[in-house]
């Protein structure tokens, strides 16, 4: 394969790998941010304490 369509396909490749993460960084957003509640927002975003065993 000649050089300039290697690096046409992974450019293609790149450009692909992009629009997938963008999507996923939209619909996670969607999940995450309550439009219009500040604390429900916070309270989505904010990470859980983990059970251990000394907890139970």
């Amino acid at each position: 394969m000649t050089e300039p369509k290697r690096l046409a396909r992974v450019a293609g490749f790149l450009y692909l790998l992009v629009a997938a993460f963008t999507i996923f960084a939209g619909v996670v957003n969607t999940r995450v941010a309550a439009s219009g509640a500040a604390g429900r927002t916070a309270d989505a975003s904010t990470p859980r304490p983990r059970c251990t065993a000394s907890d139970s």
